[in-house]
C-alpha cells in the first residue's frame, strides 16, 4: 500500500555541508542500507526492486524485479539491504518463501539461486540479512542460523539458535573464525565451519521488528536493545553494560516504538556510538561503558551510526539526517 510514496527515494549529500547533491525517487521505501562499489550504488525496494544508480549524479543505471515470478504480494516482503559478497554478483533477497538469488553487479541480469527451500521449510523466511564471508554466506532466520556455499546454494550446516525469531534476529557477523549472532534476549557464538554452539550469553531484551547486529572490537563482543552489553569473545562473559530508553509513557501506546533499541552500535577509537529508542544518541567509553557524550534529538534513533574522518552520520524516525564533528 505504499507503493508511490511521494517521499520513497535514495538521496546523495554532501558529507561536510549537507547539502542534496542527487535524490531520485523509487518504486517504495529503501527500508535498509544501500551498497557501494566501483562509482555504483545498490538499493533494495520494499516492493521487491533492485536499483543500481550511477554514484556521480543518481542515475539509474538499471532496475531489476527480484521476485522471479514477478508477483509482489505485500509491501513489505523485501526489506534486506543489498550485499556484494565478491567479484562479479550482488545479492538480494526478499521473504516468504522466495529464494535469496544473486545478480551480475554490472547488468543486473539474474545470475543464480544462492539457496532455495529445503525440505518442508523455507530458509528465506527471515528479518536479518545475509552475511558473507569469502564463498560462504551465513544466514540467521527463525530459531536457526546457517552456512551455505554461495555459488551452489548448498547448505554446509543448519544449528538450533532457539533465542531467535523471524522477527527477532539480528544479521550474523563473522569474525576470526566465529559467527556472532543476537536474537530478542541471547547471542551466540558459532563455529563458522562447523556450526558447533561455542558459548551462548544472555543479553538485553530487544523486541519490535527488529535486532541490533553485534559488533566485535578488540576481543570484546558489544550487543544492543534496552542495554548494551559488553561481553568477552573467549567466555560470553558480561564485561560491563548500560541502560538505555527507561521512559516507558513514551512508548507504551505504540508497538513500534519499543525499549529495545534496533540501532547497532558502532567503534570508532575508544567509543562506542549507539542511537536509542529514548531519543539519546550516546556515546560510551567502550572499556567500561561510561557515558562520554549524549545528544537529544527528541524522537527515536533505530538506524546506526557512520564515522567517515572527524564525522558521525546518523538519521533520525522522522527522516532527518544529522551530523556531528568531533574537535
Amino acid at each position: 500500500e505504499e507503493a508511490g510514496s511521494p517521499g520513497a527515494a535514495v538521496g546523495c549529500y554532501d558529507a561536510v555541508t549537507g547539502k542534496q547533491i542527487w535524490k531520485r525517487k523509487t518504486d517504495s521505501s529503501i527500508k535498509f542500507s544501500v551498497a557501494a562499489v566501483d562509482n555504483r550504488i545498490y538499493a533494495q525496494s520494499s516492493c521487491g526492486y533492485l536499483y543500481c544508480f550511477d554514484s556521480e549524479d543518481g542515475t539509474i543505471i538499471w532496475k531489476k524485479d527480484i521476485f522471479p515470478s514477478g508477483k509482489h504480494s505485500s509491501f513489505h516482503h523485501s526489506a534486506k539491504a543489498p550485499i556484494i559478497p565478491s567479484g562479479d554478483s550482488i545479492i538480494a533477497a526478499v521473504e516468504y518463501g522466495v529464494p535469496l538469488t544473486a545478480f551480475n553487479i554490472v547488468t543486473g541480469e539474474r545470475k543464480n539461486v544462492v539457496f532455495e527451500k529445503q525440505g518442508k521449510s523455507t530458509y528465506s523466511y527471515f528479518y536479518a540479512g545475509p552475511f558473507p564471508n569469502n564463498n560462504i554466506i551465513y544466514m540467521a532466520y527463525a530459531r536457526k542460523t546457517a552456512a551455505f556455499d554461495i555459488k551452489t546454494g548448498t547448505q554446509l550446516w543448519s544449528t538450533a539458535t532457539p533465542g531467535s525469531t523471524a522477527r527477532g534476529t539480528a544479521t550474523p557477523v563473522y569474525y576470526d573464525g566465529v559467527i556472532y549472532q543476537s536474537g530478542r534476549h541471547e547471542t551466540f557464538a558459532i563455529n563458522a565451519d562447523t556450526g558447533e554452539i561455542l558459548w551462548k550469553a544472555l543479553t538485553s531484551g530487544q523486541t519490535g521488528q527488529g535486532v541490533a547486529i553485534p559488533v566485535v572490537a578488540d576481543d570484546v563482543v558489544y550487543t544492543g536493545g534496552e542495554k548494551i552489553s559488553a561481553l568477552d569473545i573467549k567466555d560470553g562473559r558480561q564485561l560491563w553494560s548500560f541502560s538505555v530508553g527507561q521512559n516507558k509513557e513514551l512508548f507504551k501506546n505504540n508497538r513500534r516504538q519499543v525499549l529495545g533499541g534496533q540501532s547497532s552500535p558502532l567503534i570508532s577509537g575508544e567509543t562506542l556510538y549507539v542511537g536509542s529508542d529514548d531519543g539519546y544518541i550516546y556515546g560510551l567509553d567502550k572499556r567500561n561503558g561510561e557515558v562520554l557524550w549524549k545528544y537529544y534529538i527528541g524522537v527515536p534513533i533505530k538506524s546506526s551510526p557512520v564515522v567517515s574522518g572527524n564525522a558521525l552520520y546518523i538519521a533520525d524516525y522522522d527522516g532527518n539526517l544529522y551530523a556531528f564533528v568531533g574537535k
